[in-house]
Parts: C-alpha cells; structure tokens; sequence
C-alpha cells in the first residue's frame, strides 16, 4: 500500500507536467487551426451549434479525444518548442553570478565528483550538465522538490510550446490567406505584429521562469548542503554518492549478468587501492627478491625513485636478507653502482620493458633458471603506488609463490633520502607519469585496467 502511494505521489507531478507544458499549448494549436480552416463556422467540420446539441456523452467523448490528441500534437511541439532555449538558455545561467556558479560547480564537485570549468569557459553543454546533475541529486534529497521542480519546469515548458505553438499557428495563417491572393490588409499587418510581439513575449516569458526555476533549485540544494558538511572534505562520500546516484543502473546489470558483479567490485577495487598492507614475515625465510623499476633519470641513468629502492634492498640485506636478487635494469644498475651482485636483471628488448614484460624475464628465472624450485617466497619491492599491480600480476601468472610486502613507510624514507619527493616521486624523471604522484595514479589506474582487460591481472 505504502509503494501504491509512493508511486502515486510520484505520477502525479508528472501528470501535472503534461498537462500544463503539452496538453494545453497542444489544445490551443489544435482549436487555432480549427477557427482558421473555418473548421467551427455553420456547416464546418466542428460546428458549434451542432456540438453543443449531441448530447452530454457525445460532449463527453469529444472532450477526451480532444485531450488525448493535444497531448499527441504537445509532444512534436514541445521539441519544437525546445528549439527556443538556445535564445535565453546561457544568458540565464550568467545571471545568477559568478559566485553562484562558482559555488555550484564547486559543490557538486564535493558532492557528486564532478569536475566543471570556470564559470567564464562554461559552454551550453556544461549548463545543461550543471542543470541535470543538481536537478536529480535536489529531486532524489528533497521532498519538497518533488511537486516544485516539475511544476516550475513545466511553466517554462508551456511558454516555450505557446511560442512554438504561435509559429505554427502563423504558418497556418499564412498559408491560409497568401494562395487566396488577399493583400494584407492593416488589420492584417496588425494580426501578424500580434503574432510576432506574442512569440517575442512568450520566449521572455520562457527566459523568466527558467531563471526562477534554476534560482529555487539552487536555494533547494543550499538547504541540502549544511546537513551534509562531511560531503566538503570526504573522498568516500563522494563516491559513496556516485553509486547511490546510479544505484539503479548497476542493480540492473548485475541482474543482467550476474558475472558483472565481479568485474565493477573489481573496478572500484582497482580505483581505490593504493596502500598494500605490509606483511609480517621472517627476512630469513626470502627466497629471493623481486624489484621493479618506477621511472628513469637522465641519460639513461636509473633516477632518484629507482636509487631509493635499490637503497631499500640493501637495508633488506644488512638485516640479514641474503637472498639473490631479481631486479628490472634500472633498480639492477643502481645496485651494481653500489658492489651489490645482482642474479638475474630484466631487460628492455625494445624501447620500453612494460611492468609486464619485466615480470615475464624475471618469472623464467625465478621458475625454471638458476634458482629452480627453491623459490617460494618472494620479497616484493616496488614503488609503493606500483605494488598492488605487480603482486596481482605475479599472484596471477605464479600462484605458487608467497608474496611478502614491505611496509610502505620504510621505502618511501629510502626514496626521499635519495631526492625524491614525499610521495616517493623523481621530479627529474624522464617519464612524465613519474615525476608526481598526481600523474601517476591516472596512469596506474589506465594501466590496471588495460592489464585486467588483457588478463594479466
């Protein structure tokens, strides 16, 4: 009973909607073009005198097919009607100033996780963006929204089909007196100055509301925000808010294919994942060490980021690690520089060795080369923000090794103390997904997906 009401108060704004920006321009224009075909004089098709003697229930029939077919002709018209937004439709959006846009466009950022350019570089596309996204989240948070939103968008609507309706109704006109070769007679060049004053006046009209409509709906979500001041600062909100906003569409595809439950958990995983958990594992008990290179310095040299980790190995080693190490080049020559034995170094075979590649090099030795089947647990090191990727590509193609994480801090201090930034990064690096850590999450992020897609992890 409770979802019968619900849905109920839910079509009855929408009901509300067609009948006021439709149904009544759509019966305006049909009784327009009925008076100027002559359609209501004696002996028309319409005639008045002989609609009001057929009766209440003939009446009643009328009334009905009226309705239906002016909702038919106010939904061409209304497309029609759509082509007179353009005229007002960017103009009213710089009306309510910089610092609302502003605030807009900041808060649905904070909220949804929607990035928009500057007031001043919006284009139509963006207001029609910024209109959407904050009339569904102020409908789906507010109760009040719900009966307001669409009553106010339906009386610009019905300005701008009444203008759209005009136009027809003009045409009509036109067509109607010009064959007959009637000169336009002062009572003529009256009609259309009406016709045109009218369509100019009904577009202003259009402009008006639409400003009131965008004013309310801004003031709708003011409201909104200060319950919710978390929304400012919190990462999680905003994506908690993403999927409740398209909760609908991913309940229906996993109902499609329940398989793709997996394939968006792993979607967010891949998102949100950045600190692998360090493991609690004897040093003593490392069969060999496995490292990958992040970016590369100058001339071909290996960089700060590549020397901090070849630092980190060897503080490994002077804790009592003595297994033999499995390194990308870059990390292999910062070692060697240092007197350190390097048994095994993956290298480039073409321009670039991939995270991928490396790893292909460095799993035939560690399986089947010189170490054979002593290997079985592997020390991981890689620039922290690389990890998760290279333990599910090593987890993937080698299930049979323990992989052992080292704690994110101790490498990151190795980095620094050898020029990198706080996040680990080499500003000098000839890779520009590598200088800083902002560059290179979109390229992790690019890159764990491209290797799910490839099943390599």
């Amino acid at each position: 009973m409770a979802d019968n009401g619900k849905t109920f108060a839910t079509l009855v704004p929408e009901f509300f909607f067609d009948v006021i920006s439709r149904i009544i321009p759509g019966t305006i224009l049909i009784l327009a073009v009925c008076y100027e075909l002559k359609g209501f004089a004696e002996g028309g098709a319409f005639e008045i005198g002989r609609l009001l003697g057929s009766g209440v229930g003939v009446a009643t029939c009328l009334l009905f097919l009226l309705l239906g077919v002016s909702q038919a002709v106010g939904l061409p018209l209304s497309v029609f009607g759509y082509l007179f937004q353009p005229l007002y439709f960017k103009r009213a959006w710089k009306s309510l100033g910089t610092k609302k846009l502003e605030w807009l466009r900041q808060t649905l950022k904070n909220v949804l996780g929607l990035e928009f350019p500057e007031p001043a570089n919006m284009t139509n596309r963006h207001f029609q963006d910024l209109y959407e996204n904050t009339h569904g989240y102020v409908k789906q948070h507010s109760a009040a929204s719900k009966t307001l939103l669409p009553k106010l968008s339906a009386e610009s609507a019905l300005c701008n089909n009444l203008a759209a309706a005009l136009v027809v109704w003009l045409v009509v006109w036109l067509s109607n007196c010009l064959p007959e070769g009637t000169a336009f007679t002062e009572a003529g060049w009256m009609r259309l100055v009406c016709f045109l004053v009218g369509i100019v006046l009904l577009v202003f009209a259009a402009r008006t509301r639409y400003r009131r409509l965008l004013r309310r709906q801004i003031v709708l979500l003011r409201n909104l925000i200060p319950n919710e001041p978390q929304r400012n600062t919190s990462i999680a909100d905003a994506f908690k808010n993403i999927i409740e906003r398209h909760q609908i569409e991913l309940e229906s595809l996993v109902a499609a294919d329940a398989r793709l439950a997996e394939v968006l958990t792993q979607a967010c995983t891949f998102i949100t994942t950045w600190d692998v958990p360090a493991s609690q594992v004897n040093l003593a008990e490392v069969d060999a060490i496995v490292a990958f290179a992040c970016g590369l310095g100058a001339n071909n040299q290996p960089g700060c980021t590549n020397d901090g980790l070849a630092a980190f190995i060897i503080a490994v080693r002077e804790k009592g690690c003595q297994a033999p190490i499995v390194a990308q080049w870059e990390v292999a020559a910062a070692l060697k520089a240092r007197g350190i034995d390097v048994s095994h170094e993956a290298v480039t075979k073409d321009d670039y060795l991939t995270t991928y590649d490396a790893w292909m090099q460095m799993k035939e030795f560690t399986e089947g080369g010189t170490l054979g089947d002593a290997v079985k647990t592997i020390l991981l090191v890689a620039h922290p923000d690389h990890t998760f990727r290279c333990m599910r590509l090593i987890a993937k193609s080698a299930p049979q090794f323990q992989i052992v994480v080292p704690d994110r801090n101790d490498l990151l201090s190795e980095m620094r103390s050898k020029g990198c930034d706080d996040d680990g990064f080499d500003a000098g690096s000839i890779q520009p997904w590598t200088t800083s850590r902002a560059g290179n999450v979109k390229h992790e992020i690019e890159s764990r997906f491209l290797a799910s897609r490839e099943d390599k992890i």
